[in-house]
Order: C-alpha cells, then sequence, then structure tokens
C-alpha cells in the first residue's frame, strides 16, 4: 500500500503521540520512533520508557494506523519499537498482554498475510519477533499467544513460504510449548500436525537461519517420544534434525 502523509494520517496528536514525543524530546513522528527504538535496546532504556508509558502509546499508534491507510514506514517503526520494549522488560511484557496487544498484533498479521496479494514477509516478521519476545516472560503470557494464535493462526502464518517468518513463528511454538506437556499434546494432534506440517515445507524449500525449528522438532520427537504419522510418513522431515 502506498504510503501517507502525516497530514493524511490526522493523529489525534496530545492523546496519541504526546507521550512518544515527551519521551523522545522530538516533535517529528518517524524521528521520534527511530530515537525511542535506539533507547529500547538497552534495560535501563526499556525501564525508563516503562516508567513513561511508552508502550501503550506504541500500541494505540499501532492500532490508529491499522484503522486507516497507513504508512508502511510508520508501522514497520512502530512494530520495531513494540518489540523492542517487550525484549525481557517484565513490566511492558505484562502490560502488553493487559492492552490486548496480542489481538493488535494478530489484526497485523492478518492484515499483512491475508488482505493482500503478497505477504509482507518483513511486517509479518517484525509481529512474530513481538510476539515471541513476549512469550519469553512466562506461562500466562504464553498461554495468551497460543490462545490467539492455535490453531488458525498458526497455520495461516506457517504456510508463508520464507525463511524472514518461519524462524519467528519455530521461535513463538517452541517457546510456548517448552515446559508445556500440554501445549504439545495439541500441537502432535488433529488441529496442531497440519501446522508442523506447513512448518517444515516451508523450512525445506526456503531453508532456516537460526535453530528454532531444529529445537522444536526435538522437542516433538525426541524428549516427549511423539512419533506422529507426520514424521513416519515424511522421512524427508529427519533430514532436518
Amino acid at each position: 500500500m502506498g504510503g501517507s502523509s502525516l497530514t493524511e494520517l490526522s493523529f489525534p496528536q496530545k492523546d496519541l503521540l504526546e507521550p512518544l514525543f515527551t519521551a523522545s524530546k522530538s516533535s517529528d513522528l518517524k524521528e521520534t520512533l527511530e530515537i525511542l527504538i535506539a533507547i529500547a535496546k538497552t534495560d535501563d532504556g526499556r525501564a525508563d520508557l516503562a516508567s513513561k508509558n511508552t508502550l501503550p502509546a506504541a500500541l494505540k499508534l499501532i492500532t490508529h494506523l491499522l484503522n486507516n491507510l497507513f504508512d508502511h514506514e510508520y508501522l514497520s517503526l512502530s512494530l520495531r519499537l513494540t518489540r523492542n520494549l517487550c525484549a525481557g522488560e517484565v513490566a511492558n511484557q505484562k502490560s502488553f498482554i493487559e492492552l490486548n496487544g496480542v489481538g493488535i498484533l494478530l489484526t497485523v498479521l492478518r492484515i499483512k498475510k491475508v488482505a493482500s496479494s503478497e505477504p509482507d514477509c518483513g511486517i509479518i516478521r517484525i509481529g512474530l519477533q513481538v510476539l515471541a519476545n513476549v512469550s519469553l516472560a512466562g506461562k500466562e503470557h504464553q498461554q495468551a499467544i497460543w490462545g490467539g494464535l492455535f490453531p488458525d493462526e498458526l497455520y495461516m502464518l506457517a504456510k508463508v513460504r520464507s525463511q524472514e517468518t518461519c524462524d519467528p513463528l519455530c521461535m513463538i511454538i517452541y517457546g510456548c510449548c517448552d515446559g508445556s506437556p500440554e501445549l504439545v499434546l495439541q500441537l502432535c494432534g488433529g488441529q496442531g500436525l497440519p501446522i508442523v506440517v506447513e512448518i517444515i515445507r516451508t523450512a525445506s524449500l526456503v531453508g532456516f537461519g537460526e535453530e528454532w525449528l531444529k529445537l522444536l522438532l526435538s522437542r516433538i520427537c525426541l524428549e516427549d517420544i511423539y512419533f506422529p504419522p507426520l514424521f513416519l510418513e515424511n522421512t524427508w522431515c529427519w533430514e532436518l534434525l
């Protein structure tokens, strides 16, 4: 989708952008987001921004962009900021769940996968990275993410034939299932196996750059001794282990 000017996007500055401008000490939105992304790369920076309610403002901005003819660049920057804010900062991870961050990110993923002729793999990747960071916060967060994604959204995302999206998707699934036998059972059940099939098909076509797929398959097949029909009927799967 073509870009829109800041004026065309009609941001309600006082309610939506002011917390971001204040935290960045800038009045330009692009510069503001870039400054905050850099600040949020450090533990101290994330903690400071958490005290300034930056995450709620970032989620509101994403929602506003989705409700308008949004600019791809602003959406990408907003998601990158959210991803960095949720990287190991407990307060932000908690706020993300409380503010329906999972629902907001699911809307992003659906739009960028379904409502376009070609999946926007860059945006999808960042969105998945946000959820992956939040999933590391613990069981409550993992359950919220799993409940939002399984099974339909995971299946939809597994069919995106891109290494960019396959790696963080495997990270989310592994993070949610690791230490949760009940979720492993769901993944190895009738609704979950098609997801694993599509992930493996994607990896066989485009490869994988990180170790999350290997960890996931090892978790399913080796540690828990699950040998579902998938791996018996498709022996080529073992080449990925």
